[in-house]
């Protein structure tokens, strides 16, 4: 289960973290980005560390994605998110994207 909380320390000031997820619907290899720039999902979890390290503890992770995809790679997300300690935010997909 996700428990999703507001931040309880003040964030206001500090960049925030945001990764979406675009495409990856059938057979399709989605695409990460980390702040805009592509990532490599290898290369994710050491990334998304180094971002966290750079915030105060607490600050959320926002998370979007297209349309088109799969529900599972959001979960792959959230997992490496939340197993980095991270909270999160959970942003609501955009008309046409």
């Amino acid at each position: 289960m996700i428990r999703l909380s507001m931040p309880t320390v003040n964030c206001e000031y500090v960049e925030r973290v945001h990764v979406r997820l675009t495409g990856g619907g059938y057979q399709n290899a989605p695409k990460l980005f980390l702040n805009s720039s592509p990532v490599p999902w290898n290369e994710f979890p050491a990334l998304l560390r180094a971002e966290l390290s750079r915030r105060p503890p607490g600050c959320p992770v926002e998370v979007d994605g297209s349309g088109d995809m799969e529900w599972r790679t959001a979960a792959a997300v959230i997992d490496t998110a939340r197993s980095l300690g991270a909270e999160l935010v959970l942003l609501p997909v955009r008309n046409g994207h």
